[in-house]
C-alpha cells in the first residue's frame, strides 16, 4: 500500500512539473519571488523600512542607476524613471480616441507639467461720463484680463506615498518578495 501511494505521488509531481503545456517551469528561485522585475509596489513607508521588509531587491524610483541589475537587462534602462512629486501614468498602448496621451511617450520617461492651451476673455462697457472734466462723454468698450490665482502648481487632491520599482531577483534574502 506504501509503494503505490509513493508511486503515486511521484507520477503526480512528475505530471505537475511537465504539465504537457510546453511552457518553461520557474525556478525555485523565480517561484519564490511573488512580485516580478519591473513591478510597482506603493507604500506609505520610508525607503530604509521598506528595505527592511521586502528586501534589497526592491528600490525607490528616484532615478539612480541600477546598470548591472536584472531591470537594466530586461529593460535596457539603466536608469530608474524618477517618480518623485510626480504621479505615473499609464502608456497609451494604442489609444487613439482623443483621450490619450497627446504627446506619445516612452515607458519609464518623464513628462513636464503643462497646461492645455486655452482663453480667457472678459468684456466690459462702460456708458456715460467716465472723465473728470467730461472729455469723452459716450459709451467705451474695452477688455481686460483676469488677476492671477491659485497656488504654485496645479494638480488634483492626493496622498503622498512612495513608489518602489523590483529591480532583481530575491537571490535566497529571507525577507524579499
Amino acid at each position: 500500500m506504501k509503494f503505490f501511494i509513493l508511486a503515486g505521488l511521484l507520477a503526480l509531481t512528475a505530471s505537475c512539473a511537465s504539465n504537457n503545456t510546453g511552457r518553461r517551469i520557474a525556478s525555485e528561485e523565480e517561484r519564490r519571488d511573488i512580485y516580478r522585475i519591473g513591478e510597482i509596489k506603493i507604500s506609505l513607508l520610508k525607503p530604509e523600512d521598506f528595505r527592511a521588509v521586502y528586501g534589497t531587491a526592491w528600490v525607490l524610483m528616484d532615478g539612480s542607476t541600477q546598470v548591472s541589475s536584472d531591470f537594466a537587462k530586461m529593460t535596457g534602462m539603466n536608469r530608474i524613471p524618477d517618480a518623485r512629486g510626480a504621479f505615473l501614468r499609464m502608456h497609451n498602448n494604442g489609444r487613439s480616441d482623443g483621450y490619450q496621451n497627446p504627446d506619445y511617450k516612452e515607458l519609464g520617461d518623464f513628462q513636464a507639467d503643462e497646461f492645455r492651451s486655452h482663453t480667457h476673455s472678459l468684456a466690459s462697457s462702460i456708458q456715460g461720463n467716465y472723465a473728470k472734466n467730461d472729455f469723452y462723454s459716450g459709451p467705451k468698450s474695452g477688455g481686460s484680463t483676469t488677476g492671477a490665482a491659485g497656488g504654485n502648481e496645479t494638480r488634483p487632491k492626493n496622498i503622498t506615498v512612495n513608489y518602489y520599482v523590483k529591480v532583481s531577483y530575491c537571490s535566497g534574502e529571507i525577507n524579499c518578495l
